[in-house]
């Protein structure tokens, strides 16, 4: 399904209650399709690494603009102008996405991390683990021996600091955990 055609899924919805019962402090992460934002995450307790599809941002003021479309229409992999004004300032309006070879933005990467330096739990929720620094972030919880889970159907590099691996499709595991 395009992204603009998705629909926050069943794992969304659990951390949306979680957060809501203040069981959930901050979600980091790496997917781009604007779907944690959709099913109504707050945006000041979510890190998106990675970018949002439909976030562009001012390059003079910082403004933000979630958008209904896919900001991005630059053809080339390290260009980020839309083309597209600020109605604040009048500066360029730029995507969000970070391409490999681009770094992560310095404000979302150092509160996932600072993040994690606080968290007695990390749940991890369909991340394959390989893609750094990202990876890292989960990795500090569970080398402070506290608890990290990852509900992922595949091994990753992490499963040997973690608490708990669960081997199954996420949904499903999320479906299980918000009836508890």
């Amino acid at each position: 399904v395009p992204f603009l055609k998705a629909i926050p899924s069943k794992s969304h919805m659990l951390l949306v209650q979680l957060k809501r019962l203040g069981l959930l402090k901050h979600l980091v992460s790496q997917n781009i399709d604007g779907l944690h934002l959709r099913s109504g995450f707050p945006s000041e307790s979510l890190s998106e690494l990675h970018g949002n599809t439909n976030l562009e941002k001012c390059k003079k003021c910082k403004k933000r603009y979630l958008r209904d479309f896919r900001t991005r229409t630059a053809n080339k992999v390290h260009e980020h102008e839309t083309g597209r004004k600020c109605e604040n300032c009048g500066g360029m309006l730029c995507d969000s996405i970070i391409n490999f070879g681009e770094n992560l933005p310095d404000k979302e990467i150092s509160e996932s991390f600072k993040q994690a330096e606080k968290a007695d739990l990390c749940l991890v929720i369909g991340s394959s683990l390989r893609v750094t620094p990202a990876a890292n972030i989960p990795e500090t919880v569970g080398l402070k021996g506290n608890n990290l889970v990852i509900i992922n159907l595949q091994k990753t590099p992490l499963d040997s600091c973690a608490s708990l691996n669960i081997h199954a499709m996420c949904d499903e595991v999320c479906e299980k955990l918000a009836k508890k």
